[in-house]
């Protein structure tokens, strides 16, 4: 693929990491940090949409994008 793994993987770690904040801040119910991590998970999620994107072939079924993704 043509995709850095370590960059991919140190963005997915980082999304987990948010995830776990923006978890605690709803159940402290600060919605200032609510906010700030639901804007940073979105960001990190686009983030890693385009580095997984550019290896999707026009035309190409969904499915098998995935499959190909799991194998890897």
């Amino acid at each position: 693929m043509q995709y850095d793994e370590k960059s991919l993987e140190s963005k997915i770690k980082k999304v987990r990491d948010a995830i776990a904040k923006w978890e605690e801040s709803l159940l402290q119910r600060d919605l200032d940090s609510i906010r700030k991590y639901s804007i940073e998970i979105e960001s990190l999620g686009k983030e890693i949409l385009k580095i997984l994107w550019k290896d999707v072939l026009p035309g190409e079924n969904i499915s098998a994008v995935i499959e190909r993704l799991n194998n890897r």
